[in-house]
């Protein structure tokens, strides 16, 4: 407890803020370039590329606004995430759930909101 003028205010009513933000990266074991196929890891445009990074997440053409990446839930091996995304001359909400393969090299993908389908898409890391 700490008290504060006439008010007593019980630290775990604050601290839960600063955990909550501890959250909001992208665990590491997700973090990396991404692509259906090998050949599109290649690609010199980046066409079929997700990357993921700390705090945000870009495919071809379109990103993450900055501040915008709420993971909801994660596990070592799955999670879920909401931003605001900018492409193509417009803004969106998007979600998604990111779930990594026992190999952890492997990463099925499924998403709602403006970018992307209801429908698992499998991706693979790309070589660094």
């Amino acid at each position: 407890m700490l008290r504060v003028g006439a008010w007593t205010v019980a630290l775990s009513a604050v601290l839960p803020v600063a955990a909550a933000a501890a959250d909001m990266t992208v665990p590491v074991p997700f973090r990396g370039n991404w692509a259906p196929n090998l050949a599109q890891c290649r690609d010199p445009d980046g066409m079929g590329i997700m990357s993921l990074g700390p705090n945000w997440v870009v495919f071809y053409e379109a990103q993450t606004i900055e501040g915008t990446l709420k993971i909801l839930r994660s596990t070592s091996t799955e999670i879920v995430l909401t931003n605001r995304m900018r492409g193509e001359g417009r803004t969106w909400l998007n979600s998604f759930n990111l779930r990594l393969g026992a190999d952890r090299q492997t990463l099925n993908w499924t998403g709602n909101g403006g970018y992307g389908s209801d429908k698992p898409e499998h991706y693979m890391r790309c070589p660094s």
